[in-house]
């Protein structure tokens, strides 16, 4: 059997007085919430079960993502950081105190 996670009930939580003055932005968003409520790749039973797992490893992992695209968003994010940080490889070392010289 496969289990969906709900996220965005229908009721009526959330709505205010403030909530009519952005009801256009507010309004999109809840309604991509709706049609997107149900429809997640991951399993939630799964996804229990792997952070049972996680806190209870010897060496538990420092960032837990969960599916696969988790996994490739932030394979991507790291990507693009070693990408930005590799033309300045050397400067940041440059900035450390020199040893002095013994006298």
């Amino acid at each position: 059997m496969l289990s969906r996670a709900r996220f965005a009930p229908t009721g009526r939580a959330g709505h205010n007085a403030s909530t009519h003055a952005r009801s256009p932005t507010i309004g999109r968003r809840r309604a991509s919430l709706r049609a997107f409520n149900r429809q997640q790749k991951g399993d939630p039973r799964k996804g229990a079960a792997l952070m049972r797992a996680a806190a209870w490893a010897d060496m538990p992992p420092q960032r837990l993502a969960l599916g696969g695209d988790a996994t490739d968003g932030i394979r991507r994010k790291v990507a693009q950081v070693t990408q930005n940080l590799s033309p300045w490889k050397s400067l940041p070392r440059d900035t450390e105190i020199e040893a002095e010289a013994a006298v």
